[in-house]
């Protein structure tokens, strides 16, 4: 709603219009960022977990399939 009303200010809207593709380009080059330093910080600590020996039993990841079938959990 507040960017609706931000709209309708002029300085605002002339520099929006004219630069949306750039705003729209640097919003998904700061996400692909932080996705870029997330993947390398995962992987560090995984490579570090290795050396020590320190192992994950794969089927602690595994999703329960009930969690699945019970469907909404939301108070009825």
């Amino acid at each position: 709603m507040i960017g609706y009303a931000v709209g309708y200010i002029p300085f605002v809207r002339d520099i929006v219009t004219e630069y949306i593709d750039v705003i729209l380009l640097a919003a998904v080059a700061g996400t692909a960022i932080f996705i870029a330093v997330h993947y390398f910080r995962e992987r560090a600590a995984a490579k570090r977990e290795a050396v020590a020996g320190i192992t994950t039993d794969p089927e602690s990841l595994v999703l329960d399939p009930k969690t699945l079938e019970d469907g909404d959990h939301r108070a009825r």
